[in-house]
């Protein structure tokens, strides 16, 4: 009777061990999994605030050389760089195309337009606010030629359009992208502005 007493105690102690045991993996379980749900969601966060300022590819180069219905030859290259806040501006005045506010990660650094071998001016200051292009066409307008830039991405996208007559830059348009055709911007230069480059 003894020896049966002293088995049945040892497999209560047993099974109690054993469900204590049991207890201590799946609270120690439990802690661990919260502990990594709370890192991973620290995580997300900080690749979240990260993930838009980096470079998601190359800065956008566009080259090419053609021949426009009308018969205009022509020599088109739009480069962009990274970009560089001027130390001027304020830290975010919303004034760059191509972002919802703040700084674009690239800017056009450059627009160099040839017409039947003729260089046109562009002042850098016409393509210096275009952030994030990713498409760039030139056609036939009355009277010229219009290059179109879009870029940036849902509520930062925009086209920004260049009028070009007689060699001369002589207007420019941007309109936000999120709403059509809706003008947002227009620029005209007038012809006298090209008599003293040199300002501009």
């Amino acid at each position: 009777m003894s020896k049966t007493k002293t088995t049945i105690i040892a497999l209560i102690i047993a099974i109690i061990a054993s469900n204590v045991w049991w207890a201590y993996r799946l609270l120690d379980t439990g802690v661990t999994l919260t502990c990594t749900g709370l890192s991973l969601e620290e995580h997300k966060e900080v690749l979240n605030q990260t993930l838009p300022r980096l470079p998601s590819h190359a800065p956008f180069l566009f080259e090419k050389n053609g021949t426009l219905p009308s018969g205009v030859r022509y020599e088109l290259k739009v480069k962009q760089g990274q970009y560089r806040p001027s130390l001027q501006l304020p830290e975010d005045d919303c004034g760059m195309w191509g972002v919802d506010c703040g700084d674009p990660i690239y800017s056009v650094q450059s627009l160099t337009l040839k017409l039947n071998g003729k260089k046109v001016h562009f002042s850098h200051k016409f393509v210096a606010d275009l952030g994030h292009v990713n498409f760039v066409e030139i056609k036939d307008a009355k009277g010229g030629v219009k290059i179109l830039l879009r870029g940036g991405d849902a509520s930062g996208s925009y086209d920004a359009e260049f009028l070009v007559r007689k060699h001369r830059l002589v207007e420019r348009i941007v309109c936000h992208g999120e709403m059509g055709e809706e003008l947002s911007e227009k620029t005209v230069i007038r012809d006298d502005l090209w008599d003293y480059p040199e300002k501009y």
